[in-house]
């Protein structure tokens, strides 16, 4: 993978004409389209580490009340419920405001963004992305499935920020993290999202319920039409 910055000290150098056209051109040979505006930005970032929040029967319970004979706790972290739940309208604006009122209803935070809202084959999902600082912490989230029959399944894992690395680099642009990007996707992609943020990539033989904290490495999410994420690690160690 080519580089098309020849000085990373010169933040001037990151989003000049002449960048934007290799990039353009860089797409235009892969059969990739480019369809959202690309952030500027590029500060300093570092690892965060992040503690896993454990959930309490009784409390849940207490809090969920009408729904507390189907609510399920896996590992002692993942939170799941279970119920019926009609939507007024089948589809993804009903669905994304009928979360906001189940978010607040039972006092869930603030500290979360929509991901998407979207149809997967005949059900419809909302997903949540926890936020610190503004940017989304990929692997703490909220998921909602509507399905047509009226069943409605709830699954929370919440991840809480301790504590920023000292250790800090300034990120690569946005421009080279679609590039990288760019290797993973099939041909006619159209590439819709750029976000940077932070991603914990965990290892499978790692157990959630045997983990206390974790490492959550800045990341840009890059989102395509079709719905398929993409995650490029921002710094280079």
């Amino acid at each position: 993978m080519f580089s098309i910055f020849t000085d990373r000290t010169d933040e001037n150098s990151y989003f000049t004409k002449e960048s934007y056209e290799s990039l353009e051109q860089f797409l235009l040979q892969k059969n990739l389209n480019l369809h959202t505006e690309l952030p500027k930005e590029t500060p300093k970032m570092g690892t965060l580490k992040v503690e896993y929040q454990s959930f309490d029967l009784r409390d849940l319970e207490s809090r969920f009340l009408e729904y507390k004979s189907n609510i399920e706790i896996l590992g002692d972290k993942t939170m799941t419920l279970k119920a019926k739940r009609k939507l007024a309208l089948f589809d993804t604006d009903h669905a994304k405001s009928d979360t906001k009122l189940f978010v607040d209803t039972y006092d869930l935070g603030k500290d979360f963004d929509l991901k998407y809202a979207s149809f997967e084959g005949e059900n419809l999902v909302v997903v949540y992305n926890s936020v610190y600082k503004n940017r989304f912490l990929e692997d703490s989230y909220m998921k909602f499935t509507y399905f047509p029959d009226e069943s409605f399944e709830f699954e929370m894992l919440k991840m809480n920020p301790v504590e920023e690395s000292k250790n800090k680099k300034i990120v690569m642009t946005s421009i080279e993290a679609v590039m990288r990007a760019s290797n993973m996707m099939e041909e006619n992609e159209t590439i819709t999202e750029v976000v940077l943020g932070y991603n914990y990539a965990q290892y499978e033989s790692l157990s959630v319920a045997k983990t206390k904290t974790a490492t959550a490495f800045p990341c840009w999410r890059i989102k395509t039409k079709e719905n398929q994420y993409y995650y490029i690690e921002a710094l280079e160690f």
